[in-house]
């Protein structure tokens, strides 16, 4: 039912919940029939998976941990919305994607889906200082 609009993107953003274990092959299939610019799969606590036509692969980008997990609610929201920030501000797919797994990473510390959010500022002096770990 979304043909249309999948046909008409540049950018494709999906969550793995219909397609685990089966996210490298889905995304081929999307590419295959619609040849969008950029796909991302968003896969929770794995991280995420990013597709780039431009550069014709595919980039496993790791989930972080920059605090305890209160509430994963939002967080594909989280993730998206920050991928698409930066990715407007510097048009660099791949570093856009590594700083919404880290923005996702920090708004599922809070409880609620409206809580939790970095700013900027405070989002690229987590990602300079390192303060999280991988996995």
């Amino acid at each position: 039912y979304n043909k249309d609009f999948m046909a008409y993107s540049n950018i494709l953003f999906f969550s793995n919940e219909n397609v685990l274990g089966r996210e490298e092959s889905f995304i081929k299939e999307v590419i295959d029939k619609y040849n969008n610019d950029i796909v991302v799969i968003g896969m929770g606590s794995k991280g995420a998976l990013l597709y780039v036509r431009e550069d014709d692969q595919l980039t496993y980008i790791p989930a972080v941990k920059t605090r305890n997990i209160v509430s994963t609610v939002g967080a594909g929201d989280a993730l998206f919305s920050a991928f698409i920030y930066f990715y407007s501000n510097n048009k660099d797919p791949y570093e856009a994607l590594k700083k919404g797994v880290l923005f996702a990473s920090y708004k599922i510390g809070e409880k609620g889906a409206a809580s939790g959010f970095l700013t900027e500022e405070k989002l690229l002096d987590l990602k300079n200082r390192k303060e999280y770990i991988y996995g």
